[in-house]
């Protein structure tokens, strides 16, 4: 996804979280962060920018980039899901059938219910690039 198409996204569905990538191929992830929270139909939007370059944050925060919290990459599911629950608070509730063990350890894929869609592995120890 390009910068511009974050932007655009970000304002037509309004999502609650945006994982916001700060190396992006059109607009620097700093700029796209700046125009989501300097907008006053976007900016309650929580972003958790993330990269590969842990000394990016720095740079993007001096630029006036805005985001809730920053994820260095590699990261875990479980690291993301503690952002985004002290980001969102009650807004992430468990699924139904998963609830803690899927965040705290190894679960069968075939034991989800149908709601949640298997992909690959789900241990909660699995690693987002």
């Amino acid at each position: 996804m390009t910068g511009s198409e974050a932007l655009l996204k970000a304002g037509t569905f309004q999502p609650h979280l945006l994982l916001l990538e700060l190396f992006l191929p059109d607009l620097p992830g700093d700029e796209v962060c700046r125009q989501i929270k300097g907008h006053p139909q976007t900016q309650g939007i929580k972003i958790i920018a993330m990269s590969t370059d842990p000394e990016i944050w720095q740079w993007a925060r001096a630029r006036g980039c805005e985001a809730d919290a920053f994820l260095p990459k590699p990261f875990t599911l479980r690291e993301l899901l503690a952002q985004g629950t002290a980001l969102l608070g009650p807004l992430i509730a468990p699924v139904e059938g998963i609830g803690e063990s899927w965040a705290a350890g190894p679960t069968d894929p075939t034991s989800l219910p149908a709601s949640v869609p298997a992909r690959g592995a789900t241990d909660g120890h699995e690693t987002l690039r």
